[in-house]
């Protein structure tokens, strides 16, 4: 953990310090001016001359001494890339701003929004939670494999936290968007969403859950030595659970072993 919020520092200190330094849509100029395609971008870092080409010129390869900002590059590779990224994306720290379409290949991967790979140690993605994300701390992907998964779709991990994935709030959510069904497969399981859950503890909204210990706020099909329904399910709702022990406050007979379900009580 201590490495991993190391890592959290650095990298907020050096998207700062880029920031600063090159925004992302700036228009810093090169030793060549006024060229909008160049097949090659070289880069020491991006500031005022220190790139062959403006900030702004579309490239394929764009290399990088210390760092490279650009508009558009279908390959980058260098310690820190700040570019859309429409292929392949390689950084020695960190690729950070933009948005990702491709493989983005980093310890640290931050974008805007990603529609394709991110595999590194802590990937984020901002605005969509799209594409997919490989690495010990995932935050924002459509499909997450890593340690620990944090709003996502589908998430494969020691511990997964799936919230609504597709939406703001619950108050924008669609109906659809509602019963969108996730899935987490992990040790510790939680989520905020209709969601299938199979781990040794799930916990929360999991519209199917398999474990040793399962508890559940909403309405679902529990399975394990444990299960709970919560106190806070309050309209009428259609559960059954099947274990050694289960509780569910809407039954006649609240603690019952082996079987218990819905009856349709007040609470």
């Amino acid at each position: 953990m201590k490495k991993i919020l190391q890592l959290v520092i650095l990298l907020s200190a050096v998207q700062l310090s880029a920031r600063g330094f090159a925004p992302i849509h700036g228009t810093h100029s090169g030793i060549i001016s006024g060229v909008n395609f160049t097949p090659l971008q070289i880069s020491i870092f991006p500031s005022e001359k220190t790139q062959l080409f403006d900030e702004t010129a579309y490239t394929i390869f764009s290399v990088g001494l210390l760092a490279v900002y650009q508009q558009f590059s279908i390959i980058s590779v260098a310690p820190l890339c700040g570019v859309n990224n429409y292929f392949l994306q390689v950084a020695v720290l960190c690729n950070l701003d933009g948005d990702s379409i491709g493989i983005a290949l980093a310890p640290v991967n931050a974008h805007n929004k990603n529609y394709g790979l991110q595999t590194g140690l802590l990937n984020w993605s901002g605005d969509k939670k799209l594409g997919m994300q490989t690495g010990i701390y995932n935050e924002n992907g459509l499909f997450q494999l890593g340690i620990l998964n944090y709003d996502g779709l589908l998430q494969i991990g020691f511990y997964n936290e799936g919230y609504y994935f597709l939406y703001d709030s619950l108050e924008k959510a669609t109906e659809k968007e509602k019963n969108t069904i996730g899935f987490q497969l992990g040790l510790l399981n939680n989520c905020d969403h209709a969601c299938i859950q199979l781990g040794a503890f799930n916990g929360d909204s999991g519209k199917f859950q398999f474990g040793l210990v399962n508890v559940n706020k909403n309405d679902g099909m529990q399975i394990g030595l444990f299960n709970a329904s919560s106190h806070r399910l309050v309209d009428k709702k259609t559960s059954c659970q099947i274990g050694l022990l289960n509780y569910n406050p809407r039954s006649y007979i609240p603690w019952l072993p082996f079987i218990n379900w819905d009856m349709g009580k007040k609470e």
